[in-house]
């Protein structure tokens, strides 16, 4: 089945805001694009605020910011300050300020490499919150508990149908109703498959989405790293090939060789750094033709299958 946005009448989302705030808002306007929210800005007084609209199934990504927000902030993890947290008519809502800055995919490449270095503490800071008091791996429950045994059985799970309740659900119909290719996702997933016994099973706090969208930039600085619904427990190199999984070839591999110096410059373990990264891209490429086939996006799906194909 084909997901689509929440939808959410104008009585009703006029009448979530003006129960948040004292004063009247203004200059509300939706927010075009977006795969799964539906989202709105709005101003009040000065200030200017969003309001996002999720399934019940995707709405965990404010809770975790909320849940961890004090343990982001000591880390130095700039996030934003989620006001209101509810549910409305089934459809789960999050109000956060506005935070001044812009996407990181909007600089050029050389405004990128000078920001490298904010980056790589970013994603190094993210793996050193403390998860001690938590076991297992992979997506972690309200209860902080990750699903999973081992890393392992967590990338492995990519080829694995889901309980109703998550978002891809009993997925294999796919194959079937849409252009999602079988033969094409059994090969590159006996690709990934043979790189697992690279995988470490370290545990580490990850973002899950630090993509080039998700980090805001003013200044010449961070000011936030948005958007934490995909965040788990394991290798964090896996956020690390997320976030170069989408470059071209030629600055995807400086920044891979770049961040590899950074490592053993701070003593980190890069052991089979490059059987680990490799493995990561094919997991994130099948996930993306699983999405874009969900969400009838053929041109995204060819894209995505075109990166998979220049992995080896």
């Amino acid at each position: 089945m084909k997901y689509e946005k929440p939808k959410i009448s104008k009585k009703d989302l006029e009448k979530v805001i003006s129960n948040n705030f004292n004063i009247p808002f203004e200059n509300l306007q939706e927010i075009p694009g977006g795969e799964i929210a539906r989202s709105y800005s709005f101003n009040i007084g000065k200030d200017k605020f969003f309001i996002q609209f999720n399934q019940a199934n995707m709405s965990g990504g404010t809770r975790k910011e909320l849940d961890y927000f004090d343990r982001l902030k000591a880390l130095n993890i700039p996030v934003r300050n989620v006001v209101k947290r509810d549910v409305i008519n089934g459809i789960h809502y999050a109000i956060t300020e506005e935070v001044k800055g812009k996407e990181l995919q909007n600089l050029s490449e050389t405004e990128i490499k000078e920001l490298l270095p904010l980056i790589y503490e970013a994603l190094i800071n993210i793996s050193k919150i403390d998860i001690s008091n938590t076991t297992g791996y992979g997506w972690f429950s309200s209860g902080g508990n990750g699903g999973f045994s081992t890393w392992r059985d967590h990338i492995n799970f990519v080829m694995e149908e889901e309980p109703d309740e998550y978002f891809y659900g009993k997925w294999y119909d796919l194959f079937e109703t849409t252009f999602l290719d079988k033969r094409t996702y059994e090969k590159y997933y006996q690709e990934m498959k043979e790189l697992l016994k690279y995988l470490p099973e370290d545990r580490y706090f990850m973002h899950g989405n630090f993509s080039f969208t998700n980090i805001l930039i003013h200044n010449k600085k961070i000011s936030a790293i948005i958007d934490w619904q995909d965040s788990r427990y394991g290798d964090f190199l896996f956020d690390f090939t997320y976030f170069v999984f989408w470059l071209s070839d030629s600055f995807g591999n400086y920044i891979i060789e770049n961040f590899k110096e950074y490592l053993k410059s701070i003593n980190m373990k890069t052991e089979n750094y490059y059987e680990r990264i490799k493995c990561y891209k094919y997991y994130f490429g099948l996930d993306a033709l699983r999405f874009y086939a969900k969400t009838y996006q053929k041109e995204s799906y060819d894209f995505a299958l075109k990166l998979l194909e220049k992995i080896d």
